[in-house]
């Protein structure tokens, strides 16, 4: 749920979500009438070429991988007691406070809205400066519109640890920072990243090559196993929409029709 302070803005927020819905539900019935079979449930690989899911094995010249992605989790003590990103859609009442913790796009789109709605928003990052990869004049505009709006920013921090408190609140322990050395909020959330979500689908009993927990794959896609191919957050390190789309239009060129790419 999303907290407006007007009726007109969550009206309109609310016919969005339906209309997401709707689209989702859109895509199902044009799978359906191209005759694709869509199966619900939790793949694993049997070999290079099988598949197992719900009890029931499936073969193929042509498998892909695109499960996406996965929020990490922080390595330090209390870590369950934070949110992620995924648990920011099923609050059901604004916080009063929040610490966001990690500096990147997911964290500082987070943070405005929490602010926006009237929530007292820290933000936690270990670098110097938030979203440290992009142009740095327009870090440094987008900044000063948070820190002019009220975030508290924390830059150069780390979270080390995460307990809960007799009053309900969860107490978070800060280093880095010269004057706050632990907050109490209400909630807090994790926003340090995604890892590909590989994990249970059996890659171990395949040829595909695996390093630092991304799949290996060519500028086509292919993997080094024969017939499977990787696309999206599970072999790209730019976790984005449309670089996911890019990859699967040059796999499925690559693969059905050859006259347009090279193998």
């Amino acid at each position: 749920f999303f907290f407006f302070n007007d009726t007109a803005t969550t009206e309109i927020y609310t016919e969005q979500i339906v209309g997401s819905v709707r689209c989702v539900q859109e895509t199902e019935n044009n799978l359906e009438k191209d005759q694709i079979t869509i199966i619900a449930g939790r793949a694993k690989f049997l070999n290079n070429n099988t598949v197992e899911c719900n009890g029931q094995q499936y073969q193929a010249n042509h498998i892909i991988i695109a499960v996406g992605s996965v929020a990490e989790k922080l390595p330090i003590e209390g870590a369950e007691l934070a949110m992620n990103s995924d648990g920011f859609f099923a609050l059901e009442q604004q916080p009063k406070s929040v610490l966001i913790i990690g500096g990147g796009y997911i964290g500082v789109e987070l943070s405005g809205v929490f602010n926006t709605m009237g929530t007292e928003t820290y933000l936690s990052y270990r670098n110097a400066d938030i979203l440290h990869r992009f142009d740095k004049d327009c870090i440094h505009f987008l900044k000063q519109h948070m820190l002019n709006d009220g975030v508290r920013l924390l830059p150069s921090t780390v979270c080390t640890k995460i307990t809960k408190q007799s009053n309900g609140l969860y107490r978070a322990e800060i280093e880095g920072h010269s004057e706050i050395k632990q907050l109490d909020v209400e909630v807090v959330l994790q926003a340090v990243g995604r890892v590909p979500d590989i994990d249970g689908l059996g890659l171990e009993n395949t040829d595909v090559q695996v390093e630092k927990g991304r799949i290996i794959s060519d500028e086509n896609h292919f993997t080094s196993a024969k017939g499977i191919y990787a696309l999206g957050d599970v072999t790209s390190p730019l976790q984005l929409t449309p670089t996911a789309i890019r990859a699967a239009r040059i796999l499925g060129e690559t693969l059905f029709n050859l006259s347009l790419i090279h193998i």
